[in-house]
């Protein structure tokens, strides 16, 4: 059966068509898909041309105009994938105009001019028709060789531009393909057939999609080469290598990239399996195998971290990924992986990880909210600030955890920290526990890339000690302050004690009644106690004890009793029960005094006015069994110091705390939680300990435990009256500043024997002193008058005569009264006023005659 010259060429056009759609499948495009379709619908019209169709139903009029509208379509479609193949970009609107005008056309010289033609102009229909068909295949080609000679152009400039040969071909074929579309109505109209058009035909055809296939596949090698240019890059910039193993033949395939992340030289060849577990550091290769094995058994993807060998250098982490490939019936072909460097971001996660960590263990709270108030962050600081958990504290808002007075003071600084930006103020907080905290509040606002405010942040310092610091440092220089203060008095009372102890042994000879020693007893008694008092007054101002000295409880716990007596509210009912044969205990007077007073103000306190406050002092041994019920007590003798109340009791859960410093339940301004945690200090310093007895409602008993000493010093002021030999008139000359003293003192000494010159300042006492020089024996001398110093006055003294004796007294002791130490082979003693007439006669004595021996 011979061949038709159109059964080639439509299958020529079917055959291209579908290389074209192979070419598509195999690597999707746009003009790979158009050109497929267009060479598809090339083959379908010609198809209908052909006779064995044609003349099917006697309906050849209508394939023909079906043709026709077919050549519109598959000539678009060749257009836009040629253009999309030569980067050109076609409006959109173009294929819809020529469809839209095209198939109009074709309709109305197919179908409707013919008749009109035939009646107009008196031409025999089949005429009239063939002259129609005439003119239309020239409108319909027109467009159709613009169209196809566009492409060409399009082809040059890729010719000329990437000297692609499948464009070169395509220009060579494409020219008489194009031009030829103009040569068919040329054809119809003349009626010219010759042989060897059908050649030419098949030629055209042939050559210009042989062209269009090299075209694409110049296009997609390119498109690939691109893409493989961008796959590296983009490793290259991720540090991200990647692998191909066949699994079967056992062949690999390595990307540049991976080399480069090995330290390798490409050029070495790809890397087997073994080489490439090799390169990871020893802890991580089974790890890195069994990842890889579970790909391939389980054929699911897998993922690891890893560390790379690489002695020299710190560790870099890599992340590797397995990724297998299957083929029909899920038969494993190969195993694509990739590894990618994450050193940086392990890094970033390291330092994140330490920041988060600074951040949770800072010592203080940081706190994120949202716009509405609500937590949406908070460290371990907040958390115990507000004395909860941190899930407890998200999603909660501050008026939650303050008070409305706290509260008020928030809600201003959310106000300030949107106008201004920032706010600083401090907040007082209330913990569930019930503990008073002052909190200064850092507050500001958190941003996005467009400034717009998305959230709060507050950083919160617990400042509750820094204020009870700060306070305790005022209270101390108060104190301080008062120290200086009280020497002052101190000194002046002294000088005015002083005539009255000197006074009363004076005159004891002088009077005969009883009664009247018994008021110059009372006078000397009262003068030493009030000596005393002043000594316990400076020494507990300086904060200062006299060290640790037998001492008779007794004695000191019946001065408190005095001391509440009249201090205390009457309201109160005291009650005393002190042991009458108590042990001795090692103490220093002021701090146990301080220890005593602590509790017995505790009570008081608790009372409120009302109620019974007991002080016991009783001795108690403890036994092993008896210790171990009472913490850190041990076995021995003691002397139980209790101080008790009837008050409302301590709750338990404040019982634990009310050692701590700073800790109080007083309202603020009324307590600085130091008593309790002074009073511990200090019995601990006394190798003591202490007992809190106490439940709500019934009271509360303090018990302090000091060890029982074997020896005891009451420490009560006697009478002494030690025997000294009469004076033989040496001279003495005596400087105070203050009238009745210097004239007691002169009288003292003159009563006894000696010879007295007298002086109210230095200057007058220089100028005495100058006048009779070689007699003068001793000179006694206030630390403190008017116009110099009592030891600047002696050093002057030496100037004269180096050799003279100088007795110091002072109404402030030897450190208050600033006395520089003694010079070497020098004896300047020092006598503390008020002293009785026999104190001061002793010390005169035993300067004037160094060898004797004095009862004092």
């Amino acid at each position: 059966m011979p061949v038709n010259h159109l059964q080639i060429i439509l299958l020529l056009h079917a055959a291209f068509g579908g290389v074209f759609l192979f070419l598509h499948w195999q690597h999707p495009a746009r003009f790979s898909r158009l050109l497929g379709q267009a060479w598809l619908l090339e083959a379908f019209r010609t198809a209908l041309l052909l006779p064995e169709i044609n003349g099917l139903g006697g309906w050849s009029h209508h394939w023909y105009t079906l043709s026709d509208a077919t050549n519109l379509l598959a000539t678009w479609w060749l257009l836009a994938g040629c253009a999309d193949l030569a980067r050109v970009r076609l409006p959109a609107w173009l294929g819809r105009v020529a469809l839209g005008a095209g198939v109009p056309v074709i309709l109305l010289f197919r179908y409707v001019l013919p008749d009109l033609v035939a009646d107009r102009m008196g031409l025999p229909y089949l005429t009239a028709f063939r002259y129609c068909n005439i003119t239309e295949l020239v409108l319909l080609f027109v467009p159709v060789t613009a169209a196809r000679v566009t492409v060409l152009v399009w082809f040059y400039r890729l010719w000329r531009e990437e000297r692609l040969p499948g464009a070169g071909i395509a220009i060579v074929f494409g020219v008489p393909y194009a031009v030829f579309a103009l040569a068919v109505p040329l054809q119809m109209y003349f009626e010219y057939y010759p042989a060897w058009i059908s050649f030419f035909w098949f030629a055209r055809v042939l050559g210009f999609s042989l062209g269009l296939v090299m075209l694409v596949l110049s296009q997609q090698m390119a498109a690939l080469r691109h893409s493989e240019h961008r796959l590296a890059s983009a490793q290259a910039s991720a540090r991200l290598g990647s692998w191909d193993y066949d699994v079967a033949g056992g062949q690999a395939a390595w990307s540049v990239a991976l080399f480069r992340l090995l330290g390798r030289d490409p050029a070495a060849g790809p890397l087997d399996w073994s080489g490439l577990t090799a390169s990871l550091h020893p802890d991580d290769r089974a790890e890195f195998t069994r990842l890889a094995d579970l790909a391939r058994t389980e054929l699911r993807p897998t993922a690891g971290e890893h560390r790379l060998l690489q002695p020299e250098t710190p560790a870099t982490w890599v992340e590797c990924r397995h990724d297998p490939v299957t083929g029909p019936g899920g038969r494993l072909l190969r195993l694509t992986g990739t590894m990618q460097d994450i050193t940086a971001r392990k890094r970033a996660e390291a330092r994140l990880r330490e920041q988060a960590f600074i951040i949770d263990h800072a010592p203080f709270a940081i706190v994120i909210t949202d716009l509405a108030h609500r937590i949406t962050y908070a460290n371990e600081g907040a958390a115990r600030l507000q004395g909860l958990t941190r899930d407890q504290l998200l999603g909660r808002t501050a008026e939650q955890a303050f008070s409305p007075t706290a509260m008020a003071k928030i809600v201003a600084g959310r106000e300030i920290t949107l106008a201004t930006g920032r706010w600083q103020g401090e907040v007082p907080l209330t913990t569930p526990d019930g503990s008073a905290r002052i909190v200064e509040y850092y507050m500001s606002l958190i941003r996005d890339d467009r400034d717009r405010v998305i959230a709060r942040l507050s950083i919160g310092v617990d400042v509750t000690e820094k204020k009870q610091i700060a306070e305790q440092l005022l209270r101390s220089q108060r104190m301080e302050h008062l120290g200086l203060l009280v020497a002052g008095i101190a000194h002046d009372l002294n000088n005015i004690l002083s005539p009255s102890l000197l006074v009363a042994p004076f005159m004891r000879p002088l009077v005969t009644k009883p009664s009247e020693h018994a008021f110059l007893d009372s006078v000397e008694r009262s003068a030493e106690r009030g000596a005393a008092l002043v000594k316990q007054i400076m020494l507990f101002a300086q904060g200062r004890g006299e060290g640790h000295i037998p001492v008779k409880p007794g004695s000191l716990a019946r001065e408190l009793v005095s001391l509440v007596r009249e201090t205390f509210p009457r309201s109160l009912t005291f009650e005393e029960h002190i042991a009458a044969d108590l042990w001795p205990v090692n103490a220093n007077p002021t701090q146990l005094h301080q220890v005593l007073l602590n509790l017995l103000v505790n009570a008081r306190d608790a009372l409120n006015g009302h109620g019974v406050l007991t002080l016991r002092l009783t001795n108690r041994s403890l036994d092993d069994a008896a210790a171990d019920r009472i913490a850190g007590a041990r076995p021995g003798a003691y002397v139980c110091f209790e101080i008790g109340d009837t008050g409302p009791g301590i709750p338990p859960e404040v019982l634990p705390r009310i050692w701590e410093p700073f800790f109080t339940t007083k309202e603020p301004g009324k307590g600085t939680g130091l008593g309790l945690s002074t009073v511990r200090g200090i019995v601990s310093s006394h190798l003591g300990f202490c007992e809190v007895q106490t439940a709500p409602g019934e009271g509360t008993v303090f018990r302090v435990y000091l060890p029982a000493a074997t020896a005891a010093d009451d420490h009560t002021p006697r009478s002494a009256h030690p025997f000294l030999p009469r004076a033989h008139g040496e001279l003495i000359l005596v400087v105070d500043d203050e009238p009745g003293v210097r004239e007691l003192l002169n009288a003292v000494l003159v009563n006894h024997g000696y010879q007295v010159l007298t002086a109210r300042d230095g200057i007058e006492g220089i100028n005495i002193f100058s006048a009779q020089q070689a007699q003068v024996a001793l000179v006694i001398t206030d630390m403190q008058m008017p116009h110099g110093r009592g030891d600047s006055f002696a050093g002057l003294l030496r100037l004269i005569r180096p050799d003279i004796r100088v007795l110091y007294i002072s109404g402030l002791s030897a450190e208050e009264s600033g006395r520089p130490p003694q010079a070497a082979g020098t004896e300047d003693p020092f006598l503390l006023k008020p002293f009785k007439p026999a104190v001061l006669l002793a010390a005169v004595h035993k300067l004037l005659h160094p060898d004797a021996l004095v009862n004092p």
